[in-house]
Protein backbone atom coordinates (compact mmCIF):
# COMPACT_ATOMS: atom_id res chain seq x y z
CA UNK A 1 0.00 0.00 0.00
CA UNK A 2 2.85 2.37 0.90
CA UNK A 3 4.66 1.72 -2.07
CA UNK A 4 1.71 2.23 -4.40
CA UNK A 5 0.87 5.35 -2.64
CA UNK A 6 5.00 6.24 -3.38
CA UNK A 7 4.53 5.59 -6.88
CA UNK A 8 1.40 7.46 -6.85
CA UNK A 9 3.41 10.37 -5.43
CA UNK A 10 6.02 10.55 -7.71
CA UNK A 11 3.83 10.15 -11.27
CA UNK A 12 2.01 13.68 -9.59
CA UNK A 13 5.48 15.13 -8.91
CA UNK A 14 6.66 14.14 -12.29
CA UNK A 15 3.25 15.49 -14.05
CA UNK A 16 3.91 18.82 -12.40
CA UNK A 17 7.03 19.23 -13.06
CA UNK A 18 6.11 18.72 -16.82
CA UNK A 19 3.13 20.73 -16.26
CA UNK A 20 5.32 23.88 -14.87
CA UNK A 21 7.62 23.52 -17.82
CA UNK A 22 5.46 23.37 -20.42
CA UNK A 23 4.08 26.65 -18.76
CA UNK A 24 7.49 27.75 -18.46
CA UNK A 25 8.27 27.89 -22.02
CA UNK A 26 5.05 29.42 -23.35
CA UNK A 27 5.58 32.08 -21.16
CA UNK A 28 9.21 32.65 -22.61
CA UNK A 29 7.53 32.08 -25.70
CA UNK A 30 4.93 34.88 -24.68
CA UNK A 31 7.99 37.00 -23.63
CA UNK A 32 9.58 36.61 -26.79
CA UNK A 33 6.85 37.78 -29.05
CA UNK A 34 6.07 40.67 -26.67
CA UNK A 35 9.57 41.89 -27.35
CA UNK A 36 9.31 41.51 -31.11
CA UNK A 37 6.03 43.33 -31.24
CA UNK A 38 7.57 46.49 -29.08
CA UNK A 39 10.72 46.19 -31.35
CA UNK A 40 8.10 46.65 -34.33
CA UNK A 41 6.24 49.47 -32.38
CA UNK A 42 9.69 51.11 -31.91
CA UNK A 43 10.54 50.61 -35.79
CA UNK A 44 7.12 51.83 -36.59
CA UNK A 45 7.53 55.28 -33.95
CA UNK A 46 10.81 56.08 -35.81
CA UNK A 47 9.53 55.65 -38.80
CA UNK A 48 6.97 57.90 -38.20
CA UNK A 49 8.71 60.27 -36.24
CA UNK A 50 11.23 60.42 -39.29
CA UNK A 51 8.11 60.81 -41.75
CA UNK A 52 6.67 64.20 -40.03
CA UNK A 53 10.22 65.17 -39.58
CA UNK A 54 10.81 65.33 -43.19
CA UNK A 55 7.18 66.95 -43.74
CA UNK A 56 7.86 69.56 -41.19
CA UNK A 57 11.00 70.55 -43.48
CA UNK A 58 9.36 70.72 -46.22
CA UNK A 59 6.42 72.82 -45.39
CA UNK A 60 8.88 75.24 -43.73
CA UNK A 61 10.81 75.15 -46.67
CA UNK A 62 7.61 75.71 -48.80
CA UNK A 63 6.26 78.18 -45.91
CA UNK A 64 9.87 80.19 -47.07
CA UNK A 65 9.16 79.81 -50.71
CA UNK A 66 5.88 81.07 -50.39
CA UNK A 67 6.61 84.10 -48.36
CA UNK A 68 9.37 85.15 -50.93
CA UNK A 69 6.63 84.74 -54.06
CA UNK A 70 3.92 86.10 -51.82
CA UNK A 71 6.45 89.54 -51.42
CA UNK A 72 6.90 89.44 -55.37
CA UNK A 73 3.32 88.62 -56.34
CA UNK A 74 2.13 91.74 -53.65
CA UNK A 75 4.57 93.80 -55.35
CA UNK A 76 3.35 93.19 -58.72
CA UNK A 77 -0.06 93.57 -57.76
CA UNK A 78 0.74 96.87 -56.21
CA UNK A 79 2.19 97.75 -60.05
CA UNK A 80 -0.90 96.12 -61.76
CA UNK A 81 -2.82 98.60 -59.91
CA UNK A 82 -1.05 101.57 -60.22
CA UNK A 83 -0.80 101.25 -63.75
CA UNK A 84 -4.47 100.42 -64.27
CA UNK A 85 -5.73 103.69 -62.14
CA UNK A 86 -3.28 105.43 -64.58
CA UNK A 87 -4.74 104.12 -67.68
CA UNK A 88 -8.67 104.19 -66.13
CA UNK A 89 -7.86 108.14 -65.73
CA UNK A 90 -6.66 109.09 -68.88
CA UNK A 91 -9.31 106.76 -70.11
CA UNK A 92 -12.10 108.97 -68.11
CA UNK A 93 -9.52 112.35 -69.82
CA UNK A 94 -10.19 110.60 -73.17
CA UNK A 95 -14.25 110.28 -72.76
CA UNK A 96 -13.89 113.90 -71.00
CA UNK A 97 -12.54 115.24 -74.47
CA UNK A 98 -15.11 113.20 -76.43
CA UNK A 99 -17.99 115.25 -74.81
CA UNK A 100 -16.27 118.61 -75.45
CA UNK A 101 -15.64 117.99 -78.86
CA UNK A 102 -19.36 117.28 -79.35
CA UNK A 103 -18.61 113.41 -80.12
CA UNK A 104 -19.94 111.59 -76.97
CA UNK A 105 -21.29 108.61 -79.68
CA UNK A 106 -18.84 105.35 -79.05
CA UNK A 107 -16.25 105.34 -82.28
CA UNK A 108 -16.94 102.94 -84.94
CA UNK A 109 -15.55 99.98 -84.82
CA UNK A 110 -12.74 98.55 -86.86
CA UNK A 111 -14.08 96.58 -89.92
CA UNK A 112 -14.42 93.15 -88.98
CA UNK A 113 -13.58 90.38 -91.63
CA UNK A 114 -15.03 87.40 -91.81
CA UNK A 115 -13.64 84.21 -89.70
CA UNK A 116 -13.19 82.48 -93.07
CA UNK A 117 -10.68 84.53 -94.29
CA UNK A 118 -8.10 84.07 -91.59
CA UNK A 119 -6.03 81.21 -90.95
CA UNK A 120 -7.63 78.56 -88.84
CA UNK A 121 -4.41 78.16 -86.95
CA UNK A 122 -2.95 80.54 -84.34
CA UNK A 123 0.67 81.29 -85.89
CA UNK A 124 -0.72 81.09 -89.81
CA UNK A 125 -3.68 83.96 -88.06
CA UNK A 126 -0.99 86.00 -86.65
CA UNK A 127 1.66 85.94 -89.55
CA UNK A 128 -1.22 86.73 -91.97
CA UNK A 129 -2.41 89.92 -89.89
CA UNK A 130 1.58 90.92 -89.32
CA UNK A 131 1.97 91.05 -93.05
CA UNK A 132 -0.88 93.28 -93.59
CA UNK A 133 0.83 95.77 -91.26
CA UNK A 134 4.19 95.49 -92.91
CA UNK A 135 2.38 96.14 -96.69
CA UNK A 136 0.73 98.78 -94.75
CA UNK A 137 -2.73 97.90 -94.86
CA UNK A 138 -3.22 99.15 -91.55
CA UNK A 139 -6.81 99.19 -91.57
CA UNK A 140 -6.80 94.70 -92.23
CA UNK A 141 -4.11 94.70 -89.46
CA UNK A 142 -6.23 96.42 -87.08
CA UNK A 143 -9.22 94.27 -87.93
CA UNK A 144 -6.95 90.81 -88.52
CA UNK A 145 -5.21 91.60 -85.22
CA UNK A 146 -9.00 92.52 -83.12
CA UNK A 147 -10.08 89.31 -84.59
CA UNK A 148 -6.86 87.17 -83.40
CA UNK A 149 -7.53 88.01 -80.03
CA UNK A 150 -11.35 86.95 -79.94
CA UNK A 151 -10.21 83.56 -81.44
CA UNK A 152 -7.05 83.09 -80.11
CA UNK A 153 -7.78 84.49 -76.18
CA UNK A 154 -5.32 81.93 -75.06
CA UNK A 155 -2.29 82.26 -77.53
CA UNK A 156 1.49 83.06 -76.23
CA UNK A 157 0.84 85.62 -78.93
CA UNK A 158 -2.10 88.04 -77.71
CA UNK A 159 0.18 90.36 -75.96
CA UNK A 160 1.75 90.91 -79.67
CA UNK A 161 -1.63 90.97 -80.99
CA UNK A 162 -2.61 93.80 -78.48
CA UNK A 163 0.50 95.63 -79.42
CA UNK A 164 0.18 94.99 -83.12
CA UNK A 165 -3.31 96.16 -83.01
CA UNK A 166 -2.63 99.56 -81.47
CA UNK A 167 0.47 100.12 -83.26
CA UNK A 168 -2.25 99.89 -86.32
CA UNK A 169 -4.57 102.55 -85.15
CA UNK A 170 -1.34 104.60 -84.24
CA UNK A 171 -0.03 104.50 -87.77
CA UNK A 172 -3.73 105.68 -89.07
CA UNK A 173 -3.79 108.07 -86.87
CA UNK A 174 -0.64 109.73 -88.12
CA UNK A 175 -2.43 109.65 -91.82
CA UNK A 176 -5.39 110.63 -90.76
CA UNK A 177 -6.84 113.62 -92.75
CA UNK A 178 -9.27 115.18 -90.17
CA UNK A 179 -8.95 116.59 -86.41
CA UNK A 180 -11.60 114.40 -85.74
CA UNK A 181 -10.16 110.33 -87.50
CA UNK A 182 -6.73 111.51 -86.34
CA UNK A 183 -8.14 111.70 -82.43
CA UNK A 184 -10.50 108.25 -83.05
CA UNK A 185 -7.52 106.52 -84.23
CA UNK A 186 -5.34 107.71 -81.39
CA UNK A 187 -7.69 106.85 -79.15
CA UNK A 188 -8.29 103.30 -80.24
CA UNK A 189 -4.43 102.59 -80.36
CA UNK A 190 -4.70 103.82 -76.29
CA UNK A 191 -7.30 101.28 -75.57
CA UNK A 192 -5.39 99.06 -77.53
CA UNK A 193 -1.98 99.21 -75.76
CA UNK A 194 -4.44 99.53 -72.17
CA UNK A 195 -5.33 96.03 -72.66
CA UNK A 196 -1.49 95.21 -73.49
CA UNK A 197 -0.29 97.08 -70.13
CA UNK A 198 -3.57 96.06 -67.50
CA UNK A 199 -3.28 92.26 -68.82
CA UNK A 200 0.17 91.19 -70.14
CA UNK A 201 2.72 94.14 -67.62
CA UNK A 202 5.48 91.82 -67.71
CA UNK A 203 5.41 91.45 -71.67
CA UNK A 204 8.23 92.44 -73.95
CA UNK A 205 6.61 94.76 -75.77
CA UNK A 206 5.27 96.91 -72.33
CA UNK A 207 8.02 99.65 -72.72
CA UNK A 208 7.24 100.43 -76.33
CA UNK A 209 3.86 100.46 -75.59
CA UNK A 210 4.16 102.55 -72.32
CA UNK A 211 5.75 104.98 -75.05
CA UNK A 212 3.02 104.87 -77.70
CA UNK A 213 0.64 105.12 -75.46
CA UNK A 214 2.35 108.46 -73.94
CA UNK A 215 2.94 110.08 -77.77
CA UNK A 216 -0.82 108.95 -78.75
CA UNK A 217 -2.42 111.13 -75.16
CA UNK A 218 0.74 114.22 -76.15
CA UNK A 219 -0.64 114.15 -79.36
CA UNK A 220 -4.19 114.64 -78.27
CA UNK A 221 -3.38 117.31 -75.65
CA UNK A 222 -3.55 115.40 -72.84
CA UNK A 223 0.37 115.86 -71.79
CA UNK A 224 0.01 115.55 -67.92
CA UNK A 225 -1.10 112.20 -68.55
CA UNK A 226 1.62 111.74 -71.25
CA UNK A 227 4.60 112.48 -68.89
CA UNK A 228 2.99 109.89 -66.43
CA UNK A 229 3.76 106.91 -69.21
CA UNK A 230 6.94 108.64 -69.84
CA UNK A 231 8.17 108.59 -66.16
CA UNK A 232 6.69 104.91 -66.17
CA UNK A 233 9.33 104.16 -68.96
CA UNK A 234 12.00 105.90 -66.94
CA UNK A 235 11.60 104.52 -63.43
CA UNK A 236 10.40 101.36 -64.07
CA UNK A 237 11.82 100.28 -67.16
CA UNK A 238 15.94 101.73 -67.42
CA UNK A 239 17.09 99.55 -69.51
CA UNK A 240 14.78 99.69 -72.04
CA UNK A 241 16.02 101.60 -75.72
CA UNK A 242 13.16 104.02 -75.05
CA UNK A 243 14.48 105.22 -71.93
CA UNK A 244 16.22 108.46 -73.92
CA UNK A 245 13.31 109.18 -75.70
CA UNK A 246 10.77 108.98 -72.90
CA UNK A 247 13.45 111.62 -71.20
CA UNK A 248 13.52 113.89 -74.26
CA UNK A 249 9.51 113.99 -74.64
CA UNK A 250 9.22 115.34 -70.29
CA UNK A 251 11.94 117.77 -71.44
CA UNK A 252 9.97 118.86 -73.97
CA UNK A 253 6.50 118.69 -72.41
CA UNK A 254 8.43 120.53 -69.12
CA UNK A 255 9.61 123.44 -71.62
CA UNK A 256 5.73 124.19 -73.26
CA UNK A 257 4.75 125.90 -70.19
CA UNK A 258 7.95 128.05 -70.51
CA UNK A 259 6.97 128.52 -74.46
CA UNK A 260 3.56 130.26 -73.56
CA UNK A 261 5.04 132.71 -70.83
CA UNK A 262 7.41 134.07 -73.90
CA UNK A 263 4.62 134.62 -76.17
CA UNK A 264 2.84 136.84 -73.66
CA UNK A 265 5.27 138.74 -72.79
Amino acid sequence: MVRTISIFLSILMLSSCVVMREEGDQMQRDLQNLRNDMSQVQKLHQESFARVKTLEDEVFQKLKLNAASETDNERLREELERIKGQLEETQHRIEQLDQGSGAGAQPAAVPVASQAEYPLDKQGHYDAAKQMFDKQDYVGAAASFDAFSRRHADSNLIDAAYFWKGESYYQLAKRAIGDAEQQDDYKKAVLAYQQLLSQYPKSQKTDEALYKVGLSLEAMGLNDDAKLFYEEIVKKHKKSSRVDLAKKRLQVLADKPKMKSKKKR
